[in-house]
């Protein structure tokens, strides 16, 4: 025992020295440094969290309107002051303190060390989810094109779970042989994915209008009580998970400005177009339509436009089949990401951080990530009967718990005389309280109570990822100290 607690605090000393060393060697110009370049302008920020946040709208729109029917719009309302607030708190930190950790990071200097450690955990699990969940959204989209095709036999739960499941492992061989992640890859599918978005808004406010003059019938098929409607508002949520990624990229914005640009004209547009989207649904398509295609609803607000809607419907698919697998790409790299910031900032262990010395890629956290991504979409396809909401709140659990973290380090980092500023602010003694994240954590708070009393799953699926990361983290300090 005492020879393997020399040799842990050996390797630990060891670790602590080649760090110094690598440090000092960067800044003699001796090696090459590690720092991130600033090469991402505007239109490159606004674009990873569009990409990100933009793909949510084709899973989480058909799943509120079916919960809530006439009153979804509302009930995303309130997820959207959520959201604003959220914007806001990153907006501020990351013009503060440009670092690629972002929530993590803002945690860990507000609370310290374990503080740290959970925010970036609670990312890292709604990365993980992420995988899972836009590649089943991606996988649903194109296993509808291939029905389109005359391969109905295709169209079971069990088939998209083995579709999904290969998309994952695509997913897991690119990233794993080494892929450079582009911007302006990014700001293409983001001009895409807002052509094919408004698009469906105008086929939208179109269908809405017929609905009117024929006199919509389904309207009074909902009846919503409160408790429904938070529940709603709840899953309304998803349709905002993602702003995240804009932080991750701060240190390397060409300008530390456009950063609170990005997240302001994200939040925005985000808003705007699923409120638009939203409304369309709601008033133009009936219920039980819906509810029979939950995990594609905005092909039927395609199908809906004049003279092109059955090639609207295609074109949508395909769009939502891109979309949605970038964004699952987006959390592989992620979550490897975050993983291998928080083993720099010694919040992590670094094997999970290992890079492969060929590929140069963390193949070790995006192998366990997308195995773990793959086996939270089998658990809920294999069964015949796929529970969307449960995954929405599977995938909640980490965003909202990282969000509320965000804005507590929002509170607690406001400094008087700052640079930039989130607007609406109060006065308590001799500080300054940003009322925008108290009205944020307020807010997170009601959704978590609203969605987790409803699917227990979901904080079943988080309490276990928490837990374990919680034993990781003691194993670890305990063996710094030995």
């Amino acid at each position: 025992m005492k020879k393997r607690r020399r040799a842990y605090r050996f390797r630990h000393h060891f670790r602590q020295f080649y760090l110094i060393v690598e440090k000092e060697a960067e800044s003699s110009g001796l090696i090459e440094s590690t720092e991130l370049r600033r090469v991402i302008g505007f239109w490159g920020l606004f674009s990873m969290g569009y990409a990100d946040v933009g793909a949510d709208v084709f899973i989480a729109l058909g799943v509120v309107v079916v919960v809530a029917g006439v009153m979804a719009p509302f009930a995303l309302a309130v997820a959207a002051t959520a959201y604003v607030a959220v914007c806001l708190a990153y907006a501020e930190l990351s013009f503060k303190y440009p670092h690629a950790g972002g929530a993590s990071y803002f945690a860990k200097k507000a609370f310290g060390s374990l503080h740290g450690f959970l925010a970036g955990w609670f990312l890292t699990f709604a990365y993980v989810t992420d995988i899972s969940l836009f590649a089943l959204t991606s996988a649903a989209y194109f296993q509808k094109l291939l029905v389109s095709l005359g391969l109905g036999w295709i169209d079971t739960v069990q088939y998209l779970g083995i579709i999904t499941s290969v998309l994952i492992l695509f997913l897991l061989a690119i990233n794993y042989v080494g892929i450079k992640e582009s911007s302006r890859l990014n700001e293409v599918f983001t001009a895409l994915g807002l052509v094919t978005l408004s698009a469906l808004i105008v086929v939208g406010a179109f269908a809405v209008w017929e609905a009117f003059k024929l006199g919509i019938s389904w309207m009074n098929a909902w009846s919503v009580d409160p408790y429904t409607f938070f529940y709603a508002t709840a899953l309304s949520f998803c349709s905002f998970i993602g702003v995240s990624s804009i932080a991750q990229a701060a240190e390397e914005a060409k300008e530390v400005g456009k950063i609170v640009k990005a997240f302001i004209i994200t939040g925005l547009a985000v808003v705007g177009i699923a409120e638009g989207l939203l409304i369309s649904m709601a008033l133009s398509i009936p219920a039980q339509s819906i509810s029979e295609n939950v995990h594609r609803a905005l092909f039927l607000l395609a199908e809906k436009a004049p003279f092109v809607g059955k090639w609207l419907s295609y074109w949508v698919c395909f769009s939502a089949f891109t979309i949605c697998l970038v964004s699952a790409n987006t959390g592989v790299i992620g979550a490897s990401r975050v993983l291998y910031g928080m083993r720099r900032e010694g919040l992590a262990p670094y094997f999970l951080g290992k890079v492969h010395k060929k590929r140069k890629t963390p193949y070790i956290a995006i192998i366990l990530f997308s195995v773990i991504a793959i086996a939270i979409v089998l658990l809920n396809t294999l069964g015949g009967i796929l529970d969307l909401e449960a995954m929405i709140a599977i995938y909640n659990f980490g965003a909202l718990l990282t969000h509320a973290y965000v804005m507590l380090s929002h509170i607690a980092l406001r400094e008087e005389g700052a640079s930039w500023k989130s607007p609406v602010s109060v006065r308590l003694g001799d500080r300054e309280i940003p009322l925008t994240s108290v009205i944020g954590l307020v807010l997170c708070a009601l959704i978590i109570a609203a969605l987790f009393s409803r699917k227990i799953i979901g904080l079943a699926y988080g309490l276990t990822w928490t837990a374990a990361g919680l034993f990781m983290y003691w194993v670890m300090r305990w063996k710094s100290r030995s």
